[in-house]
């Protein structure tokens, strides 16, 4: 039995979802643009509040 609390990104995404992005990060090594697009996802879906005042900013310019 699991008894450790899941993670913020665990409970968002969940488990399987971890499991089947490993499997596009090694298939990424060979396309750096797709490998970007992953980090990028990951760090927004992080920081999903400075996204929202990214895009306010970027509104208000």
């Amino acid at each position: 039995m699991n008894l450790r609390q899941p993670s913020r990104t665990e409970r968002l995404s969940g488990a399987n979802f971890r499991r089947s992005n490993r499997k596009d990060e090694k298939r990424s090594k060979s396309s750096p643009l797709l490998y970007e697009g992953v980090f990028v996802y990951y760090f927004f879906l992080e920081q999903r509040l400075s996204l929202t005042y990214l895009i306010l900013l970027l509104y208000l310019y």
